[in-house]
């Protein structure tokens, strides 16, 4: 989940810490597509 400026939530599995994270990670930037805010 894009969480704004360059960051995002990682959930990785059950039972282990959720954590922010930089987008432009090495492994996150080759398989990041896009991202929108929902509209009302």
């Amino acid at each position: 989940m894009d969480i704004g400026e360059g960051q995002m939530m990682n959930a990785p599995s059950s039972g282990k810490t959720v954590r922010t994270e930089p987008v432009q990670s090495g492994f996150y930037s080759p398989r990041f597509m896009g991202a929108v805010r929902p509209g009302p």
